[in-house]
Order: C-alpha cells, then structure tokens, then sequence
C-alpha cells in the first residue's frame, strides 16, 4: 500500500505539473509558401504566458538574398514607446538583413489578451528558395520594478518561395487616418538636460505606425497655418531652445503614410503664472510684514 500510494504520488505531480512561464517570441503568418515577386507580411508577436512584461528587446534576422524588407510597421503595436525603434541593418557579409528593436511598456502586460503583435515585417519575395526567418538576442523584463530578466523561448518562421506559390495581394499597409491625439507635456528635471526646461510626447499610429516627430518652437501662435513653421526632426523628450519660455512649441507626428498630426503646447502662460504667483507671493510677504510692525509699534506703545 505505502509503495502504490508513492507511485500515485509521482504520478500526480508528474500529471498536475505546469511547465516553467516564459515570454515566448514567435510569428503570425498568412502561409509559409509564397510567391516569386509577391509581398507580404508577417507579425512578430509576444504571449507572455501570464507572466506581467514590461520591456522587451529583439533581433530578427531573415536572408537578404531571397527577402526584400520593404517596410517596417509598429502600428497597434504592444509597445508603447521604443528605446530602439525598429531599425533595418545588413551584417558585414550583406547577406543576412537585421531589423532590431528595443520596447518599453508602462504599466506592464500580464497576457490577458493574449499574444500581441509587437510589429510587422513586409517582405519581397525575390528568388526561389527555402529558408528561415529567425529571432535571436530576445529578452523580456518582468514589470517588478527590479528589472529581473524572464525566461524567453522563441520560434522561427520556415518559408518557401516558389513560382507555383498561391498568390496573395498587395501587403503593403493603406492607411489614410492621422495618428492618435496627445499631448504635449512640460518638465523639468535636475538629471535630465542639468535641470533646463525640456518637453515629453508620444502617441501611436493603429495602422501604419508612427515614423518619426518633427518640433518647431515660434513666439506666435499659428492657428492651423503650420506650413509657416521651421520644422526640423526631432526625439523625446526635446531641450527647449528657448529656456525663457516664450515660445510655443509644436510637435508633429508623421506616420508611415506620410499622415500627420500636431499639438501644441503654449510655455507662456506657464511663465506668466510664475510671475502672478511671484507678484503675490511678494505682496504676502509685505502684508505680514506690515501687521507684524503695527503689532510691535503697539506694543511699544502700551
């Protein structure tokens, strides 16, 4: 009886067991088999397995001899804002392209809905062949505020090109709607910039994704007439030129359509609301300055 009751034991456990939780990197395809001079995509995902993520870091490697990468995608990405965003490069022997990337993700993602896309990689087929697309260098941070590394797993994607290949449409993503809305928010920091007056913005993209910000600061305010501003590239956050804040400054986010949307925010009220809180921080002080010498001249006086 002991040695049956030891058996169900190890059985049990063996049975009930849960396999260790990792994030696990993997990709969405329509087919692995494709045809010769078609595009088409594929999506690099995430499933945290339960497991509350909030960063993550990347390489994809795919063979530049048979794949064009013709476009890059973070639209209705899990990612909300990019250390790295995603970039394509060649190795040294130009055969191998690598598009590398590195996320954040406030608040963290525990998997409740799932995998999520991370972004989309649109390819040419451009010779026959067979191979693989392949994720390497992966890593996941556990939203613990230690920064304590998860387990990551990863899965490749096998793919053939052929001329006898289904054919698919056109992969290349429409988008014809402007980023999302944000704002634009004023700071100052004694670490960041030694302490000078720099501003903070970010918004995402559902479809295309968001390819780049411009910044442009101007003592008028412009209404709508944004042609008339000296725009230039720009990252966040952005050191003020003007430390006096005088200007009003202007952020614009291009998506990978060419789509745009400004905000804009007005530094001066801010440096006017400074001076009224000056002016009658001083009057305050006049004030209980003056009733303390009326109560001391009385009482000199008794």
């Amino acid at each position: 009886m002991k040695r049956l009751f030891f058996y169900f034991i190890i059985l049990s456990v063996l049975f009930f067991a849960r396999p260790a939780l990792a994030a696990v990197f993997s990709f969405d395809a329509l087919s692995n088999q494709v045809r010769v001079g078609n595009e088409f995509a594929i999506d690099l995902m995430l499933d945290t397995e339960m497991k509350e993520i909030n960063a993550v870091e990347a390489k994809v490697l795919f063979p530049a001899d048979v794949l064009e990468l013709k476009e890059i995608s973070d639209g209705n990405s899990l990612i909300n804002i990019w250390a790295q965003k995603p970039e394509f490069s060649k190795d040294a022997s130009e055969q191998v392209g690598v598009v590398s990337l590195a996320g954040v993700i406030p608040g963290g993602y525990n998997g409740y809905l799932g995998k999520r896309k991370i972004i989309s990689l649109i390819f040419q087929a451009k010779n026959n062949g067979a191979s693989s697309v392949l994720i390497t260098e992966a890593k996941a941070l556990i939203n613990d505020g230690l920064g304590t590394a998860a387990p990551v797993t990863s899965t490749n994607w096998q793919f053939s090109i052929s001329a006898d290949a289904p054919a698919v449409g056109n992969a290349l993503i429409k988008d014809q709607e402007r980023p999302e809305d944000f704002i634009i928010h004023l700071s100052k920091d004694a670490n960041i910039f030694n302490g000078q007056w720099f501003v903070v913005f970010a918004t995402q993209d559902k479809k295309s994704g968001v390819d780049h910000y411009e910044v442009a600061e101007d003592k008028t305010n412009v209404g709508v007439e944004y042609n008339k501003l000296n725009w230039h590239r720009a990252g966040s956050p952005y050191l003020l030129s003007d430390q006096s804040l005088g200007n009003f400054v202007y952020v614009k986010a291009v998506d990978n359509r060419g789509n745009e949307r400004v905000a804009m925010l007005s530094s001066a009220p801010i440096k006017k609301g400074y001076k009224i809180y000056l002016f009658w921080g001083i009057i305050g002080l006049s004030l209980i300055w003056l009733l303390l010498r009326r109560k001391i001249w009385r009482k000199q006086q008794n």
